[in-house]
This record gives C-alpha cells, sequence and structure tokens, in this order.
C-alpha cells in the first residue's frame, strides 16, 4: 500500500510537470513563433499600426490618429500596449504583434491555472491548448489589434465571477470588477454588457438573483472600475468634445449593433456557420458536447452554457458581424469541451470535421484560379493571379504533408481521441504559421508594401486613392492622405481605379511606377 501510495506521489509531478511543458510549448508555437514574419494585415494591423506611429510621432498618447485623421474606433490601452513594445523593439511586425502574443499567453495560462483546482492537470492541460490551438484565439494572438487584450480581461472576469459564485469573497468580486474596467479601457461598453447580462442569466437559473443585486450594486466595484477607465474617458471627451462620444459609443458600438457596418452584414444563422471555423479543429468535440445541454448542468458549467449563450444570442441579433465576435463567449465554451472531453467516443464525428480545413487549404490554389475566371475588376483579377503565384508547388506538397499527418494522427495514433484532436490542432497551428497566413499574406499585402518601400524612395507627396490601406503608410513612414492626387504627386490605387484617375487628368500623363497583385503605384506628370 505504502509502495505503491509512494509511486503515485512520484508520478504525479512528471504528469504535472508534462503538461505545462505541453502548455508552454503550445503557447510558444500558436502565439510566439514567427510573429514577424509576415507583413501586417490591412484593414485592422495597418490601421492599428500607423495610428500607434502617429501617436508617438505626435507625443500626444491621449487619442488617437490614422493618415492625419482622428480615429475614434477603439479605446486607448492597446494604442498603449503598442507603442511600449514598439519603443522597446522598434516598428516592425514583430513589435506590433507581440503585446496581443502576451495578452494572449496570459489568456492560456490564466484558464490552465483555473481549471487545474477543478478539473485535474489533465482537464486543464486540454483546456489550455483548446484555447492555444483553435484558428480563432491563434489568429487574435498574433493580430496587432486590440482583440486579445479584450479576450484576456473577459476571460478573467468570467473567471473571478466563477470563483465568486463558488465562494463570494469581496476581493473576488473586486477583482472582477477590475477586469471589466481594464475591458473597458479597451474595447468599450462590450466588457461590461455581456458580463452583466451573462452573470443574470446564470443567477436567475440557479435561483439566486439576489447574489446578483448584490454582486452587480457593489459601489466599492463600481468605483475601482471608475478609477481604472473614467481617467481617460473623461480626458478625451474634455479634448475631442462630441467628435469622439459620437464616433465612439454611438458610431461604434451602438450603431455597430443596430445597423450594418463596413458591409459586415450577416443573419441570425451567421454563427452557426461561424463557430466551427473559429474552433476548428475541435468542430467535432464541440458537437460531441453540445449534446449535454439536454442534462440539467449547474454551478460552473451552467455559467459557462450563459455566458456562451449571451455571446451567441446577442451577435446573432447584431446588425455587424463579424467572426471574432464570438470569441467573447469561446473561453467557457471551450472549458466545457475539456470538462467533457471523454465523452467524444464517435471517431467520425471527432476526425472528419478536423480533416476538413486541410483539404481546404489543399484546394486554395485551384480555388483561386477557378475565381480569376469569375471575376470581373481589374484588382479582383490581378490579385487571384498573382495569388496563383504565391500558392505554388512548394506550398502543395508542403500542405499535402501537413494533411498526411492529420490523417495518420487520426488513424494511426494510439491515444484518447481527445488527445489525439490536440496533437491535429498543433499540427494545423504549424501549417498555419508556417505556410497558410505567410502566403495569404504575400498574396494580399505583400504588394502594398513593396509599393510603400518604393514610394518612400521616391520622397514624393504621395496619397492613397479609392484604397484603404493603412500599412502602407506604416512602410511608407508616413501619414497617406486619402483624395485624389495633383499632378506631379504619386498616389497609390487599386488597378481598377486608375482610369478614373486618368478620366479627371485627360491630358496628364500617368507613369505607373510599381505594380503588382492589383496595387498600383502611379505619379501624375505635371503639364509640361
Amino acid at each position: 500500500m505504502s509502495e505503491q501510495f509512494g509511486a503515485t506521489l512520484r508520478g504525479r509531478p512528471t504528469m504535472e510537470l508534462r503538461w505545462l511543458l505541453a502548455v508552454t510549448a503550445g503557447v510558444l508555437l500558436a502565439f510566439f513563433v514567427r510573429l514577424g514574419a509576415w507583413p501586417l494585415f490591412d484593414l485592422d494591423e495597418g490601421a492599428f499600426a500607423q495610428a500607434t506611429r502617429e501617436m508617438m510621432l505626435s507625443g500626444n498618447y491621449l487619442s488617437t490618429w490614422l493618415d492625419g485623421e482622428p480615429r475614434y474606433d477603439k479605446p486607448i490601452l492597446s494604442y498603449w500596449m503598442q507603442a511600449l513594445s514598439v519603443h522597446v523593439f522598434g516598428p516592425q511586425e514583430f513589435a506590433f504583434r507581440l503585446p496581443s502574443a502576451v495578452a494572449a499567453g496570459l489568456w492560456v495560462a490564466a484558464v490552465y491555472g483555473f481549471a487545474r483546482e477543478r478539473l485535474g492537470t489533465a482537464g486543464a492541460g486540454a483546456a489550455a491548448l483548446l484555447i492555444a490551438f483553435s484558428v480563432g484565439p491563434m489568429v487574435i494572438g498574433r493580430a496587432a489589434t486590440a482583440d486579445a487584450w479584450l479576450n484576456l480581461w473577459l476571460t478573467l472576469t468570467f473567471l473571478e465571477i466563477a470563483r465568486w459564485q463558488e465562494n463570494p469573497r469581496r476581493t473576488v468580486l473586486l477583482r472582477a470588477y477590475l477586469w471589466m474596467g481594464l475591458g473597458f479601457l479597451t474595447k468599450g461598453p462590450v466588457a461590461i454588457v455581456i458580463p452583466l447580462l451573462a452573470t443574470l442569466v446564470f443567477f436567475v437559473a440557479e435561483g439566486r438573483w439576489r447574489e446578483w443585486l448584490r454582486a452587480v450594486f457593489d459601489a466599492r466595484g463600481w468605483l475601482l472600475l471608475a478609477a481604472v477607465a473614467l481617467p481617460w474617458y473623461l480626458l478625451i471627451l474634455v479634448r475631442e468634445g462630441s467628435g469622439f462620444f459620437y464616433g465612439f459609443f454611438i458610431e461604434h458600438n451602438v450603431q455597430r449593433f443596430l445597423e450594418t457596418r463596413e458591409g459586415h452584414g450577416g443573419t441570425v444563422f451567421y454563427y452557426l456557420l461561424a463557430l466551427p471555423l473559429v474552433v476548428s479543429p475541435f468542430a467535432g468535440w464541440l458537437l460531441a458536447t453540445l449534446g449535454r445541454l439536454r442534462y440539467r448542468p449547474r454551478g460552473l458549467e451552467l455559467l459557462s452554457w450563459s455566458w456562451f449563450g449571451v455571446v451567441f444570442v446577442l451577435f446573432s441579433l447584431s446588425s455587424t458581424q463579424l467572426p471574432h465576435y464570438i470569441l467573447y463567449g469561446v473561453t467557457p465554451l471551450l472549458l466545457l469541451l475539456a470538462m467533457h472531453r471523454e465523452q467524444l467516443r464517435s471517431v467520425w464525428l471527432a476526425f472528419l470535421p478536423a480533416l476538413v480545413p486541410f483539404g481546404l487549404m489543399l484546394t486554395l490554389p485551384s480555388l483561386l484560379g477557378v475565381a480569376a475566371g469569375h471575376f470581373d475588376r481589374a484588382y479582383e483579377i490581378e490579385l487571384a493571379q498573382w495569388g496563383m503565384e504565391v500558392f505554388d508547388g512548394h506550398y502543395l506538397w508542403t500542405m499535402a504533408l501537413f494533411a498526411a499527418g492529420a490523417l495518420a494522427i487520426a488513424l494511426l495514433v494510439r491515444l484518447p481521441i481527445w488527445k489525439r484532436l490536440i496533437l491535429i490542432g498543433a499540427l494545423q497551428t504549424l501549417a498555419l504559421v508556417t505556410t497558410l497566413i505567410p502566403a495569404a499574406a504575400n498574396m494580399q499585402q505583400l504588394p502594398v508594401q513593396r509599393a510603400a518601400e518604393i514610394a518612400r524612395a521616391l520622397d514624393h507627396q504621395t496619397v492613397a486613392f479609392s484604397i484603404n490601406m493603412p500599412s502602407f503608410s506604416v512602410y511608407r513612414g508616413a501619414a497617406t492622405p486619402r483624395r485624389l492626387p495633383e499632378p506631379g504627386e504619386v498616389a497609390v490605387t487599386r488597378s481598377h481605379r486608375v482610369s478614373a484617375i486618368g478620366a479627371h487628368y485627360p491630358e496628364h500623363t500617368l507613369e505607373i511606377i510599381y505594380q503588382q497583385g492589383g496595387i498600383v503605384l502611379l505619379r501624375v506628370l505635371p503639364m509640361e
């Protein structure tokens, strides 16, 4: 008996160490490996990076500007984080993205620490690696935007609420308000609205609505939240006045929910289609876990379903829909998958959805070829043709090897199904960061980067005409006004918009300086 007990004690640290090493390796692979290996993506990465550059150049760390115009899209915290990183490492892709990678790493670590006490070491490792290797969290953890930070604050809020409903302690509740305050300083009201609605659903369902009222009307909690977020909001309102109030609160929050913005519309079924992609390659695992809803959940499980359900319904009703909005409810959802990992018994349900993304990545070059024959605008045709050069034979062979590896893991490896799925998740992440994302970046962004570098060397007044790709300003090293070029000026535009410039200056010659992938850099030559 004593020998068996001693062997258990000796084996436990080994198992914990293995899982800790696995989670650490997963975080490094998902968020840090080749972090600066491809150009910034437009629109979001380019906009955040350029706004941060202009903040640092102007010395105005209170408000943000983009290409010389006020930018009211997001609050200030993520810009401060980027500015600190750029100050240390210089204005490069790695520095702009590093804050998000750090936030994502902390996100995974927080879930691991919470789940270890409730699901055991294996359950905690599963929950942590599910976050790291799901496509949605992996992508925003590498993006120079505010989303990784917002998801960190929402996750920490959720975890504190989960602790508080188990053991109502004031310090835990105050920490929840602290994280909401930081979320409010990162992306606005969504960091408060989601926790309030999700906890309302949970505590009413549990018959504990008085506890919810006591927590929601905690004066010290709101004072802490206000102390964190209110100073910047008051300062920016005094400085920018109604412009900031309307631009941020009305246009980018209320109207974004009530009206379709920037062409990002959808339907009430949008997230039924987006969710499997966001949690890929774990869509089959998700379907198996959804079957648990026929049992009456309690405690942490009910809170997790309530949080995810509120996010799913809220953004399904929103008029503006983007895939990453569903991520605000993904942490509790993936925690549920880890709780019920042993319920996943169907090989077909587990692995068929996990292998489909590899098939799609293999067919991308063919899809580009088909698309090129159906596009009408010159920009789209040239972009697809350039993409077929980027997604070349080397891409195909590399992706075929990844697909074969995933199939081998599914069929040959003798491990529980959920562990095999995590291995496939690691392989998919490796395929994305070494092959697919670099190719997609080279297809969409490399022509923009090259055009910007040429424009920087020319040292002419440069404008952007009928194009919104702020990374051009980042790589040119200067703000780029968006307007029609004047004679003698250089303009970046899309190929199908060159004719509009020519029509405006019929007696002037347009000198094409650079053209690739539908991106054109030209100069309107002055009259002789």
